[in-house]
This record gives C-alpha cells, sequence and structure tokens, in this order.
C-alpha cells in the first residue's frame, strides 16, 4: 500500500500540464499557425476570441520560471546532471526532427545543417539551465536579506525589469519611435521579455512566494488573474507591439497570481503526476507535430469562418497536438533512459555547485 504523504502532490502538476497547453495556444496563435495575423482582418468575435485566447495564456512562460523559484529557493547545492538531462532530449528532438525531414523530403541532406542540429537551440533550455547554476547563489540574497529588504529588493527589480519596460513600450509605441538606448535591460530595448533578466526577476518572485507565503485567497487569485487577463486583451487596442512582452507589468502579476490560485489547491491524482513527466517532452516538440496537422488544412479559410468552425478546429489542432507530443515524449523517453542511466551513475557527471561557504562566510 503506497503512503501518499510521500507521494507528490498534484497541484503544481496540474498547473505544468496547465501552462504547457497555454503554450501550444500561444505557437497556435503566434509563429506556427500565426492564427493572431490571420484573424486581424476577421470578424470582431473571432478576432477578440483569438486575442482573450492569447490574453489568458500568455503568463505560461513567467510562471514555469516562477515555479523553478519556489522549489529552488532553499538550495544551497545544485548538480549539473539536471543539466545534461535537460539538454540531451533537445538535441534528440532536434537532430530526430532533422532526419525526418529528409526523410519525408521536405529538406535535403547537407553536413553542416546535420551536425548544427546537435547544437542545442531552445532560449528557454539556456536561460533556465543559466539561472538554475545561479540559483545557489541567487538563493542567498533571499536568505540574507529581512523582510523589509527582500521587500524593498523586490520592488526595485520589478520597477527597473518590468513597470519600466512597459512604460517603455507604451510611450515609444505613441510616440512611434524606437526602444533602442532607453532601456535597462540590454541596448535593444526589452526583446519581449525574452531575456535572462526576466528569468532572473520571475525566480525572485517564486522565491518571495515560498519565503512569505502571502495569504492570497483561491478566489481573490482567481479573480486578479481574470482581471489582469481582461486588462492584457484591452492593452492590444493601445498597445498592440508590446500587450503580450513577458516583462509587461500585467502578464508579470498575472503570472504571480496563478501560480498563488494552484499554491492553495491541494489534492493527490496519479494520473496528472504521470501526465506531468511529459510536460518538458511536450514543450520540445509540440511546434513541429502542430505544424504538421495544421499543413492539412487551409488555416486562412478557418480564421475567416464563423466562430463555431473557428473553435473547432482550433480546439481539435490543440488537443491532437497535446496528445500525440505526450505519445512521442513516452516513446522517446524510453529510448533515452540508458543515456540518462550513464549519466546519473557516472562520476564524470556529479559536479555539485555550493554556496554553503558562501552563506557560511555571509
Amino acid at each position: 500500500m503506497t503512503n501518499k504523504s510521500f507521494q507528490r502532490y498534484s497541484n503544481f502538476e496540474l498547473l505544468r500540464l496547465i501552462l504547457i497547453t497555454f503554450v501550444i495556444i500561444l505557437h497556435y496563435n503566434g509563429f506556427v499557425c500565426n492564427i493572431l495575423t490571420l484573424t486581424e482582418d476577421s470578424s470582431l468575435l473571432i478576432k477578440y476570441t483569438t486575442r482573450l485566447g492569447e490574453s489568458f495564456s500568455i503568463c505560461a512562460v513567467n510562471t514555469f520560471v516562477i515555479l523553478s523559484g519556489y522549489f529552488l529557493c532553499n538550495k544551497t547545492v545544485v548538480s549539473i546532471k539536471k543539466i545534461f538531462n535537460i539538454f540531451i532530449p533537445v538535441i534528440f528532438y532536434s537532430v530526430f526532427i532533422y532526419l525526418i525531414k529528409i526523410l519525408v523530403g521536405i529538406n535535403n541532406f547537407s553536413f553542416h545543417p546535420f551536425i548544427g542540429s546537435f547544437i542545442p537551440r531552445n532560449y528557454y533550455a539556456w536561460f533556465y539551465c543559466t539561472v538554475f547554476i545561479l540559483s545557489p547563489f541567487l538563493n542567498l540574497i533571499t536568505k540574507q536579506l529581512s523582510v523589509k529588504e527582500y521587500n524593498i529588493f523586490i520592488l526595485i527589480i520589478l520597477i527597473l525589469f518590468s513597470i519600466i519596460p512597459t512604460l517603455e513600450d507604451f510611450i515609444c509605441d505613441t510616440l512611434n519611435i524606437s526602444t533602442s538606448g532607453i532601456s535597462p535591460i540590454s541596448l535593444l530595448g526589452n526583446s519581449n521579455g525574452y531575456t535572462l533578466i526576466n528569468f532572473i526577476l520571475c525566480y525572485f518572485i517564486g522565491s518571495s512566494i515560498k519565503k512569505f507565503n502571502p495569504n492570497i485567497s483561491i478566489l481573490n487569485s482567481l479573480i486578479c488573474y481574470i482581471f489582469l487577463s481582461i486588462i492584457i486583451l484591452l492593452e492590444t487596442k493601445y498597445n498592440s507591439s508590446h500587450s503580450f512582452d513577458y516583462c509587461n507589468i500585467f502578464i508579470i502579476l498575472q503570472s504571480f497570481f496563478l501560480f498563488c490560485f494552484f499554491k492553495n489547491i491541494s489534492f493527490y491524482s496519479k494520473s496528472i503526476n504521470f501526465l506531468s513527466k511529459s510536460v518538458w517532452g511536450i514543450f520540445l516538440i509540440h511546434d513541429t507535430i502542430l505544424g504538421y496537422f495544421s499543413s492539412f488544412f487551409n488555416l486562412q479559410y478557418i480564421a475567416k469562418s464563423n466562430l463555431l468552425i473557428f473553435l473547432f478546429y482550433s480546439l481539435f489542432f490543440i488537443i491532437l497536438t497535446f496528445i500525440t507530443s505526450i505519445i512521442f515524449d513516452r516513446i522517446f523517453d524510453l529510448l533515452l533512459k540508458p543515456i540518462y542511466f550513464l549519466i546519473n551513475k557516472n562520476r564524470v557527471f556529479s559536479v555539485d555547485i555550493c554556496a554553503n561557504k558562501a552563506s557560511e562566510e555571509l
């Protein structure tokens, strides 16, 4: 008989499954299927239904990073095995997708692109692993600061890395001028929030939730999340090119309240815990699967159709992509098990990054 006190609770596992579904929605709307652009000339109902889906989903990446901050904030030691376990599937999926495109005739084989497929090209993996390596030292800040000092610190980084960028984007859009050279994040502006700075900001938000355990009820968290999603939707009318930037203060707050909502739920589900193991694999392969399925349909026709047809096909693509991605991940996980085993057992990879001594000196 299994003792559930040793089981992993399912509230955060369910959150991870919802977040990866949000990612599929974002890529369906964005660079894979480009539905946001295709629906610009559709009826107002379809146009704003698409934007509403984007507004509710846009907090996915930020919330993933908040999850990391929440669970890593007390660690003084991390192992580089974790980094290899993250990058191995990135490389595997990249090579697999390249070879599949060769086999089906989409691309012709070329030596340099083939070798290039072994280079992990995934911004989230690089940013996450960077934060992971730094986490024992970032945690010293959380550990050493008093409550008052930590609140001031969080406020400062929120102002510098979220509030100011949000105001900059709005003002520069209104005046039709470039943000280059006026951002506290980079020379070229805020990069739509695709920055290590934004990851670190969200990491500290997650660690602050763990440290202070804000007393926000489930209902209030849900209301705030919905309210902020609607604010983001309304913002698209006035700040369309930067409404969905990850560093947008409304998206940062939206991520915070969505996380707080799930934090206060407590339940156990074996099936949810099992499915959540595939989240990283879904993240890596869903773009290819979504693009493949959508290639059989006329997306322009779907975008210009009535709302029921549009919703039917949209849900069909998203659900089918989710299920197919899980199937591929389970198969690939079996293929990669020997590699994971070698990494976890090999002393070469048994290197820890430790902040214990630095903490004691402080």
